[in-house]
């Protein structure tokens, strides 16, 4: 079973100190690198396990359903515990095949 969650804005969920806030540009360049370092930083203990990770787009799988709703419990909490939201709209949820990255993965 698979999993695919699109997070909404991407980098732009990047969060600052207030103290550095005006200090940042309208353009920020490594913004792309720094999210994906934070998206491998937070699901480290879980990727190539059952989740993989590129930029705002989270595919996860699994066996079982058991095992896909156990897999789901744990990564919406990590979402939650770093504050990052998804867009609803674009997530796929408990299927049996999904496009992520281009890509049609059964």
């Amino acid at each position: 079973m698979f999993l695919k969650l699109d997070l909404k804005s991407g980098y732009h969920q990047i969060r600052m100190r207030e103290a550095d806030v005006p200090k940042t540009a309208f353009r920020l360049t490594n913004a792309p690198a720094i999210f994906q370092s934070l998206m491998n930083r937070v699901f480290k203990q879980h990727l190539r396990k059952f989740v993989l990770v590129f930029f705002d787009d989270i595919l996860m799988y699994s066996r079982t359903v058991e095992e896909h709703l156990e897999h789901l419990r744990v990564v919406l909490e990590v979402l939650q515990e770093h504050q990052l939201k998804a867009n609803l709209k674009k997530c796929s949820f408990a299927q049996a095949s999904v496009e992520y990255l281009g890509l049609v993965v059964s």
